[in-house]
């Protein structure tokens, strides 16, 4: 089984609550091949790759509907904040929760969506002292991967966008996924 790991967030405003969550899909090796040609067919010609945030409500029932079908589990942490606490850390506290709730022996990958090789360099950093510490017994192979050679990727995304839309009073998403597929919501 390997983990595919999307991210999406709210930057922090004075006196507004921020967000970021961190969505991790579960997906067999032998479903992956299938599941990205699905992915693909989902993809506009305008697109690098499916996106969420940029898609009208119309495209996003699709979507979701299309996540839906194939009944995926997956589960996301919610890091909600009130103060001003940084975007960085927000996906430290979002990722060591992930990674607790989500990785079990029979993991054999983690992949994470790349935000370039110094923001992956934190993020391979952070788990290595997380290793250290014993706060994680995760010895899977960790990598990250550009979104848009991925497609196994667009569906944590799909997922990050239901958690952010149903966390800003939009739940239809979230609720479709939940009564397709094993869905966990956890908030810290």
């Amino acid at each position: 089984m390997s983990l595919y790991i999307d991210e999406s967030y709210s930057l922090p405003r004075v006196n507004f609550n921020s967000s970021y969550v961190l969505s991790a899909v579960r997906i067999e090796p032998h479903d992956e091949i299938s599941i990205r040609a699905i992915m693909m067919e989902l993809k506009l010609p305008t697109e690098f790759k499916v996106h969420w945030r940029k898609s009208s409500s119309k495209r996003k029932n699709l979507l979701i509907n299309s996540l839906a079908d194939l009944s995926l589990a997956n589960i996301t942490v919610a890091r909600l904040s009130t103060t001003s606490e940084r975007t960085e850390r927000q996906r430290r506290k979002a990722l060591e929760r992930l990674l607790f709730e989500s990785t079990s022996p029979s993991a054999e990958k983690v992949v994470l969506e790349s935000r370039g090789a110094g923001d992956d360099r934190k993020d391979i950093d952070f788990i290595s002292m997380l290793r250290r510490n014993s706060k994680t017994d995760i010895m899977t192979e960790i990598t990250h991967v550009r979104g848009r050679i991925e497609p196994l990727l667009w569906t944590a995304d799909i997922v990050c966008g239901a958690v952010f839309a149903h966390l800003n009073g939009q739940s239809e998403y979230w609720e479709k996924l939940v009564t397709h597929s094993q869905s966990k919501l956890i908030e810290i």
